[in-house]
């Protein structure tokens, strides 16, 4: 009887080992409850397994295929290269999605995407795959701007929280260039103690000759990287003087 114990020991862990993989996934959501089972989920798409993460959870998983879901804050644009970009943002944070190709894509759509979580330039952002990208709401109502001012862009803690997402501050125009680069106006925006933003406008966004070099202006827009802070309009209502003649 020994023997024969000791002989099938090891055949019989195997079985005991295959039949608890058997269990069927709702089995396990069910005891470690709906928030774990939530972020257990795995959406399965012709390019391999994607977990449904939140925004901030998705950017801490660089590198790798998630699926997202969030309002968009900013209809579509076209940005460098001709490829196009929409910004989307859930209850965790906002992100950037890079060379959008889904439908819909306008302010208040709520939508979902598969891609890579990928870093341009110290901005983290969603690389679709081509899994479908579904518009699971229409007319949301877009989040509410986070007031910021520029000194906050000297916290990382901060200013990475808010990244990707709408937010308002106060500057000072330095400076108009003279044409716009690749599509879009890049005008230095500047607080009284010298902290500096970048405000990206697509061509024929902003009227120029508006603008007084010199003027305070309340600036709403996403809050963007390319190397150094950007934030960037949607409508010219984005951008409301303070003190247009100082």
């Amino acid at each position: 009887m020994k023997h024969w114990l000791k002989k099938y020991a090891a055949h019989l862990m195997l079985l005991i080992l295959l039949s608890l993989t058997a269990i069927p996934f709702e089995a396990i959501a069910g005891s470690i409850g709906p928030a774990a089972a939530f972020r257990n989920e795995v959406l399965r798409t012709s390019t391999g397994e994607a977990p449904l993460v939140s925004v901030m959870e998705a950017k801490d998983l660089p590198g790798q295929l998630v699926t997202v879901q969030g309002v968009v804050v900013k209809n579509q644009v076209r940005i460098r290269g001709g490829k196009r970009s929409v910004h989307i943002q859930d209850e965790t944070g906002g992100i950037h999605i890079y060379d959008y190709r889904g439908p819909d894509a306008k302010a208040g759509n709520r939508i979902q995407v598969t891609g890579v979580v990928g870093d341009r330039q110290g901005l983290l952002e969603i690389r679709p795959t081509t899994a479908p990208i579904q518009v699971l709401q229409k007319n949301k109502s877009v989040p509410a701007p986070s007031s910021l001012q520029m000194a906050d862009l000297n916290h990382a803690g901060r200013a990475e929280a808010l990244k990707g997402q709408l937010v308002k501050l106060p500057g000072q125009m330095k400076e108009l260039p003279a044409g716009p680069t690749d599509g879009v106006y890049r005008i230095p925006v500047a607080d009284e103690a010298g902290n500096v933003i970048t405000l990206v406008a697509m061509e024929g966004l902003l009227d120029l000759h508006e603008i007084r070099v010199g003027g305070t202006y309340e600036i709403t827009g996403i809050l963007s990287q390319y190397e150094t802070y950007e934030i960037i309009p949607q409508s010219p209502a984005d951008l409301v003087a303070i003190n247009p003649n100082k």
